[in-house]
Formats: C-alpha cells, sequence, structure tokens
C-alpha cells in the first residue's frame, strides 16, 4: 500500500502493461461500458454504489470515472485503486500523482459529479483557528462553557435592539468623529493574542471595506505611572465587513505595549472610542482589489499576490484571505503566498487554521492555489526548517525558513510559477481592472516594511507593486 507520495508497484500480468493500455483504449468502441450513452451528471450517492472490483467507479476533480476495465492495469496494483472506489478519489490522486495528469483514463470519463457533491471543493468548511469557537465567526452562538482552553467573558450588549428601516446597513463608524462602542465579548486564544467582539446598532456594519482599518483610542499609564495619557492604535478587524450588530478584533499583547495591555484588560460592557474607515487600499472580489492614489481610484487584478507579514501585521491579510477564500468560483484564478514571520513557533497566531487552508486545498484537488511559508527568527529546535525531499504536496504547500525574511526567501516566492488563470476572461475594454502578474502587500513594524519593500525591489518587483499596511 502507498504512503506518502512514495509508490509501490505491483508484478501486472502479461498483457496488462501500460502500452497495452494504451492500445486497448485506441482501440475499444466503449471504454465506459454504458452503451454508447453520452455523459451526464451524477451523485455522489449514485458513485457510491460501484465501489466492487467488477464495478469500480471513482471522483477525481469533480469528474466521474468507470476505472473497472483500468484495475488490472493500474501499475500501483487493484487494491490500491480499489481504495478509492465509489468515492472522491481527488486527495488519493493528489497524494500519489501530484503531477500526472489524467490522460489514462479519460476516455473512461461517464460523466460529472453534481455541484454541491463535491466533498469540501473550493467551499472551505469551518477549521481550527477560523471556526466561529474561535474567532466568534460571523455569527453569534450560545455558548455554555469555556473552549479550546480559552478564557472567555460575555454581556449582553445594549447597543442596538430594534433598529428601524432606516438604521438597516448604516454604518456604526465615521472617519471624522469618535464613536463609543461596548465591548460585549473578550476571549483569550494563545499565542498572546486576545479576541474581542465589539456591538453596534442592529443592523448597522462598520462601513469598512475589506483590509481597511480603523483607529481606537484608550488612556493608559505614562512613563512614570503617574496619570493617564490618550494613546491611538489602526487595528483591521478579521470579521466580515458585511457582519451586522458586531465586528471582532484580534490584539497581541505585548509585554511593554500600552494599548495593547489595556485592551486585554477591558471587562465587557466597557466602552471603547473608535473612528474609521481608514486605508487606501481594499479587496473586492474576484482576486480584483481598489487602491486609492490621491483622487485617482484603481482597480487590479493580481495573478500571485504575495502577503509578507510579521506578527500581529497578520491582522490586515487575515481579514481578507477569509473573505477570499469563501469564494467558490476564486480557487483557479490566481495563486496567494502568505509568508508569515516570527520569533519562535509559539509565537505564530492561527497557524492551525492557516495550515488546514493550505492542506485543504490541496485535498480538493486545487495545486498552488494557497501556499504558506512560516518564517522563524530564532526557532527553539534544530529540526524547524528540516524537510523531506520526498515531500507530498500537501507537505509542499508548507514550507519553514530560520532566520530573517531574506533575499533567498523572497527569490523562492517569486520563482514560484504562477498558474495560467481558468475561468476568467480578459477584461471588458473600460471595466477599469487592470492585469497584473504579482503584487504584494507587507505589514509589520517600520523597519520590516522598510526591509521587505527592498528585497521585493531588488527581486525585480516596482514600487507600485508593493503596498504596507
Amino acid at each position: 500500500m502507498a504512503t506518502g507520495n512514495v509508490r509501490n508497484k505491483v508484478s501486472l500480468k502479461p498483457g496488462f502493461s501500460q502500452l497495452d493500455w494504451m492500445r486497448l483504449m485506441r482501440s475499444a468502441k466503449d471504454p465506459t461500458g454504458l452503451g454508447g450513452k453520452g455523459p451526464r451528471t451524477y451523485t455522489m450517492e449514485e458513485v457510491r454504489r460501484h465501489n466492487s472490483e467488477h464495478d469500480a467507479w471513482t471522483v477525481i476533480r469533480g469528474r466521474v470515472y468507470n476505472i473497472t476495465p483500468y484495475l488490472h492495469y493500474h501499475p500501483g496494483g487493484v487494491q490500491e485503486l480499489m481504495r478509492a472506489a465509489g468515492d472522491d478519489g481527488t486527495a488519493l490522486f493528489n497524494e500519489i500523482h501530484p503531477w500526472v495528469s489524467l490522460s489514462m483514463i479519460e476516455r473512461l470519463e461517464v460523466g460529472r459529479l453534481r455541484k454541491g457533491d463535491e466533498p469540501g471543493r473550493r467551499v472551505l468548511p469551518p477549521v481550527p483557528e477560523f471556526s466561529a469557537n474561535t474567532t466568534m465567526g460571523e455569527e453569534e452562538e450560545e455558548e455554555d462553557e469555556e473552549e479550546d482552553g480559552g478564557e472567555e467573558q460575555e454581556v449582553q450588549a445594549g447597543a442596538g435592539a430594534g433598529a428601524t428601516a432606516e438604521q438597516q446597513h448604516a454604518c456604526a463608524l465615521d472617519p471624522d468623529r469618535w464613536s463609543s462602542l461596548p465591548l460585549s465579548r473578550i476571549k483569550s486564544i494563545g499565542a498572546g493574542c486576545m479576541l474581542l467582539r465589539f456591538a453596534m446598532p442592529a443592523g448597522q456594519r462598520t462601513g469598512l471595506k475589506t483590509g481597511q482599518h480603523l483607529v481606537l483610542r484608550m488612556l493608559s499609564e505614562d512613563s512614570s505611572g503617574s496619570g493617564g495619557v490618550e494613546r491611538q492604535r489602526h487595528y483591521t478587524p478579521i470579521s466580515s465587513p458585511e457582519a451586522e450588530g458586531h465586528f471582532d478584533l484580534l490584539v497581541k499583547v505585548y509585554p511593554h505595549g500600552r494599548v495593547s495591555s489595556a485592551v486585554s484588560q477591558l471587562q465587557p460592557g466597557e466602552r471603547v472610542d473608535m473612528r474609521g474607515p481608514f486605508g487606501s487600499l481594499w479587496y473586492t472580489d474576484s482576486f480584483v482589489f481598489g487602491r486609492q492614489l490621491g483622487a485617482e481610484e484603481l482597480h487590479f487584478r493580481p495573478r500571485h499576490l504575495i502577503m509578507v507579514v510579521a506578527g500581529s501585521g497578520l491582522t490586515p491579510v487575515l481579514q481578507i484571505l477569509k473573505v477570499m477564500f469563501k469564494e467558490e468560483t476564486l480557487a483557479g484564478k490566481g495563486r496567494i503566498t502568505l509568508v508569515f514571520c516570527n520569533r519562535h513557533e509559539d509565537d505564530i497566531i492561527l497557524r492551525e487554521g492557516l495550515e488546514a487552508h493550505a492542506q485543504k486545498f490541496v485535498d480538493d484537488g486545487i495545486l498552488g492555489f494557497f501556499d504558506l511559508h512560516l518564517v522563524l527568527s530564532q526557532p527553539k529546535g534544530s529540526d524547524w526548517n528540516v524537510q523531506s525531499d520526498r515531500e507530498s504536496p500537501r507537505e509542499a504547500c508548507i514550507r519553514r525558513h530560520t532566520g530573517r525574511i531574506s533575499a533567498s526567501v523572497v527569490e523562492q516566492v517569486l520563482a514560484t510559477e504562477v498558474p495560467l488563470v481558468e475561468d476568467t476572461a480578459e477584461p471588458e475594454e473600460g471595466d477599469g481592472v487592470r492585469q497584473v502578474d504579482r503584487f504584494a502587500m507587507t505589514c509589520g513594524p517600520e523597519g520590516f516594511d522598510a526591509h521587505v519593500r527592498e528585497l521585493l525591489i531588488r527581486a525585480g518587483l516596482a514600487e507600485d507593486q508593493i503596498f504596507a499596511f
């Protein structure tokens, strides 16, 4: 039985070689066994009925195949191929044959799998750290006990009961004035991070576009501890911009961070002053971004979106990723690479969810859509970036590096082939969307952003292909 991408071949009977199979397919008049009937759409329930050596069907990348004639020609043996009989074999095929086409069995295709029956294809189910239980999601859930080992408090916010029709979808925030909003829930999720949910009047939204941020102000002690000093910080919500009645912030608490420490000590019911939206870059949909340059608003679609972030700089791109991952038709229209830099392994925010997403796309046959590079400047173990020479696609989509973000890491990211865009017509003349090969966004301390910008420019990106949050 095969494990990983190392395949055990078996001895085939005389007359059952791959060459014999190709000859058979050239001469066969009805290889599918359907009596000449054309392909049609099948449900997964129908596919599951064909699960024996005498009648074996499988699904690969949404296409249904009658693999019965091929069983004894399969170099890996009948039993290896039967692992996918009556089931979706996409993940198994991608694991064993990551770079092999389906040309050997293309004449065995009997139809397509009914839309919606694909196991998780393109539409990701909730995964750890991105689920409602951990991010407080886009919908309120009743929770009777603490989860994930985190401490959580909750109150019913008084903001917004019984909104009128005029209040529906009104914006709770204004860039020119402060709005005082109550904290309704707060939860520790580890890695020194807190998740906070703020309440808004019912039916109202923040008014921020995906990727934009708000400004929060708080009083914190001065260096002498003798009095309160007003301090302001920028935060990007991680909840959907379409969320109504609430929004979520992820805050990394630093030992000497006066604002983050003050925020982490808030109690449900306390109010915080905020205003927004701010930010000259935002995501719309279908891989299209908007950017404000002076009085001009530009729209562009990158074939390769590169995100290079450090620590809590993950939050602006996290919201963008969450929105993009939910678009059913987005996979295949471009490529996303996230380079996430931290000091120690324990500092990696939402690592489990990010890795699960990268591997889920591979399992669903969407190779190269989302790659994750994890960079640690001070890893505790010597085996952090030890990776096998014979990796499966699930392993290859997550790369580990030691040291600061460097030219070699950037070159490795940029050297990755950008796939041809599927199902994406060229923009119609006058629609204002410009196609670009690559676009990079960075978020981290000022010195980090400057260093990454220098590396990207040295690697060939132009100034207008780089944006720092």
